[in-house]
């Protein structure tokens, strides 16, 4: 259903933000798809491939915060703006990288760039769209980002590499064709903010305002009052007294300074007892772990399964084919279980289901060889299970009781920061265990593991309570 408070420049920007993210997630995985070409030729052994392909994980964790905060004060558009142009040209460099330390670097700059994406695209939702329709929108632009990765693999290997005569040529014009795209949203972001302004914003203001009452209303204006009255006083005694004056004025600026000092320390110290409250939440621990184990799975297998399947004897199209089927076996997870879920008020059996799912399909991926049948029925199982767990994630600590809607922010950021170690630890193993065994078995045997601790983790989790998370909000 349509927002009836949106313009149509809000679904413009909708539209573009979803090709944006689209843009980001193919140059993000245009290393994986091109992984066995790229070890080739920079010949990179399986711990430097590894590294190159959960830097980016890597990246989000120490940047994730300050780049949510920078957000909140330049606006998505801005961010979004920035943050194309970062990895565009980072893509654009990495086709004329000499090695595997400039490549890494660059690799990096993607995932700093990646980062005004990730979380300039909630940010922007919440601008331009009414909470109502959050989720539905939302689910717009993550279907941007299934259909990058898509392309990379289904595309840019298998398509582009042989038309454009390999990875450096792929990478320069998807990089100038990232730096294109990046000037369109900004044309477009400034139309749309010139004609509609930040119309949201200030009905939520004006909304706030009216909850107020107006009985404060006219205290606040009346106090103003006074206080510009006191000023023009102020500045009267000042044009006569000189020097006491201008001791006055230093007073009530050093006041100022030790208000805001306070302030910044109330603020410090609020931050630091919600980080605390989520991290000593039993329930918000088991799912720390789910969100790690659920990265380490998704980013280890997104970036190695295509290799691993070409290692074993299957040919290039097919395991790009593959792992394009995996992109899409997560879409249909993310859009049946989690809805399941809903109907069934059933949340600790469906991550139990998920972890369990993700295990078989990796066990079956071990056992299948290379008959196409049932290599694809063991990542189709994998994909269905990670994409069921995604929105699980994050949609778990609103019914938490003592989270709520209230603290979710904090608690999905922190299942993320946390999470994202696990999505470093994943492809950076796969890549070890390959140097250390000549084989990618024992890595994807690994893979196995956090499956089977996914369920245990849900098996431990107290099933939520609807009204519980309604109450806290």
């Amino acid at each position: 259903m349509a927002d009836p408070t949106a313009s149509r420049g809000d679904y413009a920007l909708l539209g573009l933000s979803s090709l944006g993210y689209g843009c980001l997630t193919f140059v993000w995985f245009s290393v994986a798809a091109f992984l066995p070409v790229l070890t080739t030729d920079l010949g990179l052994s399986g711990t430097q491939a590894g590294l190159l392909t959960s830097v980016i994980p890597l990246v989000y964790v120490p940047c994730s915060l300050a780049s949510g905060l920078a957000i909140d004060r330049i606006g998505a558009p801005r961010a979004i703006a920035v943050g194309l142009g970062s990895f565009g040209f980072a893509q654009f460099a990495r086709a004329a990288a000499p090695g595997f330390p400039t490549l890494l670097a660059l690799t990096a700059l993607v995932g700093l760039g990646g980062t005004a994406i990730t979380f300039g695209l909630p940010k922007l939702v919440a601008e331009r769209f009414s909470p109502a329709r959050s989720g539905t929108v939302s689910s717009v632009y993550l279907l941007g980002s299934y259909l990058g990765i898509a392309a990379a693999f289904g595309l840019g290997r298998a398509v582009l590499g042989p038309l454009f005569g390999g990875w450096r040529p792929v990478f320069r014009w998807s990089g100038l064709v990232v730096l294109a795209f990046a000037l369109v949203w900004t044309v477009a972001a400034g139309r749309v903010a010139r004609r509609h302004g930040d119309r949201r914003t200030h009905q939520q203001a004006a909304d706030r305002s009216r909850d107020d009452g107006r009985t404060d209303e006219r205290g606040d204006v009346g106090e103003r009052a006074s206080t510009s009255d006191r000023a023009r006083t102020g500045d009267s005694a000042t044009a006569g007294d000189g020097d006491g004056g201008g001791s006055d004025g230093d007073d009530r600026d050093r006041d100022d300074s030790n208000g805001d000092s306070d302030d910044a320390r109330a603020a410090v110290r609020s931050v630091a007892a919600d980080l605390q409250r989520m991290s000593s939440h039993r329930e918000m621990r088991l799912l720390i772990v789910v969100g790690a184990m659920y990265l380490f799975l998704l980013h280890g297998l997104q970036n190695w399964l295509a290799a691993a399947l070409e290692a074993r004897g299957s040919s290039p199209s097919l395991a790009a084919g593959m792992a394009t089927l995996l992109i899409v076996a997560r879409a249909i997870g993310t859009v049946s279980i989690p809805p399941l879920s809903d109907a069934l008020s059933r949340r600790r059996g469906a991550v139990i289901g998920c972890g369990a799912l993700a295990a078989i399909g990796v066990l079956g991926l071990l056992r299948s060889g290379t008959a196409p049948l049932f290599v694809g029925i063991a990542v189709a199982a994998v994909g269905i299970g990670l994409g069921g767990l995604g929105p699980l994630v994050r949609a778990l600590p609103i019914e938490f009781e003592g989270v709520g809607p209230e603290f979710t922010g904090t608690a999905v950021g922190l299942i993320f920061a946390v999470g994202e170690l696990g999505g470093f630890a994943g492809p950076f193993l796969v890549g070890v265990l390959r140097d250390l065994t000549g084989s990618f078995a024992v890595g994807l045997s690994v893979f196995v593991l956090g499956g089977v601790v996914t369920a245990l983790a849900g098996f431990a989790m107290v099933e939520p309570s609807r009204t519980d998370g309604k109450q806290t909000a």
